[in-house]
């Protein structure tokens, strides 16, 4: 792989604040299992990547190396947040952010936005 997939795995557990034993906990592994991973004494199976692609929050493609960051997982969000996120990433793409275009339908996207963070 183009990527040394054992410290990313160790990286992203890290930024989240991760023991290994929290980590293997989440996948229902042993800690020994994640400390293999991590040092690349032996390589997740696809179904594993999957899992700790959807526990980090990344793209399989980040998790493998094989995309610049910048990418944003819609996993494990209600499809209101979902919604936000498209609105916001069209709003950008726009320029309508960028251009300080208030209007009504921002508010209200504001609004569903507060809404959201308060469930």
């Amino acid at each position: 792989m183009a990527v040394d997939l054992g410290e990313k795995i160790k990286n992203l557990r890290k930024k989240n604040g991760w023991s290994q034993k929290k980590l293997a906990d989440k996948l229902k592994v042993s800690n020994a299992t994640i400390c293999k991973y991590e040092s690349c004494a032996i390589t997740p199976t696809v179904e594993m990547l999957c899992s700790l692609a959807a526990i980090f929050n990344v793209s399989m493609d980040e998790l493998c190396g094989m995309q610049p960051k910048g990418t944003v997982s819609l996993a494990g969000l209600s499809d209101g947040q979902k919604d936000i996120i498209r609105e916001l990433t069209e709003d950008f793409r726009s320029g309508a952010v960028a251009s300080n275009k208030a209007s009504l339908e921002k508010y209200a996207l504001l609004g569903r936005i507060v809404d959201e963070l308060k469930k």
